[in-house]
């Protein structure tokens, strides 16, 4: 009794593991997905897109390196500022919005 009792744990385990794995890999290519909260949606699918970040901006040395590229490309990108950068780098931080980043 035991022994039938082990395999199907390790039959139940097995199963619950690839289901999740299913499920998570369906999520992770699925164009719209909405667990808790709001329905987020990635580009259109039709066309090639991508979005540009820079973290930890705006930099002294990066960031206007940064932005006269973008401008010579014509591209638009998300800075995530951290506080203490801006507060460091303020010009640089007036620059970046000025862009319209």
């Amino acid at each position: 009794m035991k022994r039938e009792t082990m395999k199907n744990k390790i039959l139940l385990t097995i199963t619950l593991t690839l289901t999740a794995a299913v499920g998570l890999y369906l999520l992770m290519n699925a164009r719209c997905y909405q667990l808790l909260g709001d329905l987020v949606c990635h580009g259109a699918g039709d066309r090639k897109h991508i979005a540009l970040t820079f973290d930890d901006a705006p930099s002294e040395h990066t960031s206007d390196a940064v932005l006269a590229v973008l401008a010579e490309k014509n591209v638009k990108a998300t800075f995530f500022m951290i506080g203490e950068n801006m507060a460091r780098h303020p010009q640089a931080a007036q620059r970046i919005a000025a862009a319209g980043h």
